[in-house]
Formats: structure tokens, sequence, C-alpha cells
């Protein structure tokens, strides 16, 4: 997993949260999409504890317009993403 990038939707709580910090504590920078900006925040700051880069988007994934946006600000931070996480219920 070394330097590969892990995007992890809905990776503010639970089983995202646990998800984004087993990539990172792997070797892998993540990218945290979530809606709820506090906690995803508390996941980015754990995942760089340990070592790795680490960013949240903020976003809803439930609405369609803000899709575009979302895409553009994950590729504006990294040129690839190697694994896609999606636990949005949307």
């Amino acid at each position: 997993m070394e330097d590969k990038i892990a995007l992890i939707t809905g990776g503010a709580l639970g089983i995202g949260r646990a998800i984004a910090l087993a990539f990172a504590q792997e070797g892998a920078n993540v990218i945290i999409a979530d809606r709820l900006l506090d906690e995803m925040e508390n996941t980015v700051s754990d995942a760089k504890a340990l070592g790795r880069y680490a960013v949240g988007i903020q976003v809803d994934m439930s609405q369609r317009e803000a899709l575009k946006s979302f895409v553009d600000r994950v590729f504006s931070y990294f040129r690839l993403v190697h694994i896609l996480v999606n636990l949005n219920p949307a």
C-alpha cells in the first residue's frame, strides 16, 4: 500500500473511518470525503499522525450538483486514485 492513493467516501466515522486509518497505517495516502466536517477533520488528523498525507473534502454525495466539484477537488490533490471505497448510502 506504500504511497497508493485511497479515496474513502463516508470516511468520517465508523467503518469508513476504520478503513481510512487502516489504509494510512499500511502506507497509503488518503482522501476522506464526508458531509460531517468536524468528524472528517478528526479522521484526517489521525491519518496524518500515522505519517501519511491526508486530506478531507466535505461533500454531500446525495447532491448531484456537488459531484463534479468534488471530483475536480479530488484530482487537484492527486493526479490519480488507486483505491476507491464508497460507503455512502445515497
